[in-house]
């Protein structure tokens, strides 16, 4: 809360004095703090049984005054920073955005989905704090040849092999669960 007066004393074009003075009560709003937070990887999708991928994480200040990062983290790997080449805290001015990428190892069997957010804690002047997350989504996938499923029914069956090896000439006899 602000108290503005003011005053001031002229003549008019007749040589009077003239005076006149005012008073304005201004009241200053806190804002606080705002951020968005966007998380990306790449690739998307690894073979089984696993792989490296590289996430991106972008945070703006969309506040109307500078912020500092003081906070990121990740679901699954922890506090990132020192990972890759995330570092916090980070002084962020207006409409800035702080980007780092780290590297992960994703695995699991076929079909599993790794999902996880990265959330950003900004903290203005004032002490204010805004917070933000992000996710992000790894999918592990199946490249081996398989068994098609209408060759299932028989895998149990002695000296049985499938249409898929005859048809590559691939070595063996089909001696394997039968030996079990």
């Amino acid at each position: 809360f602000y108290d503005l007066s003011g005053s001031e004393d002229s003549e008019d074009d007749e040589g009077n004095e003239v005076s006149d003075s005012d008073f304005e009560a201004v009241t200053i709003q806190n804002v606080p703090p705002t951020v968005v937070v966007t998380k990306t990887v790449d690739p998307t999708s690894v073979a089984e049984p696993g792989d490296w991928v590289d996430f991106l994480v972008e945070v703006e200040n969309t506040s109307i005054e500078t912020v500092d990062l003081i906070t990121l983290t990740d679901s699954i790997h922890g506090d990132l920073d020192g990972q890759g080449d995330c570092s916090v805290p980070q002084t962020m001015l207006v409409g800035e955005v702080y980007t780092c990428t780290f590297t992960a190892f994703v695995a699991g069997n076929d079909g599993y989905a790794e999902t996880d957010w990265v959330t950003a804690t900004v903290e203005d002047d004032d002490g204010d704090t805004a917070e933000d997350s992000d996710d992000a989504t790894v999918t592990v996938t199946d490249t081996g040849m398989g068994i098609p499923a209408d060759e299932l029914p028989h895998i149990f069956e002695r000296f049985f092999r499938g249409e898929k090896p005859r048809a590559m000439q691939l070595a063996g006899t089909g001696l394997g669960l039968s030996f079990a």
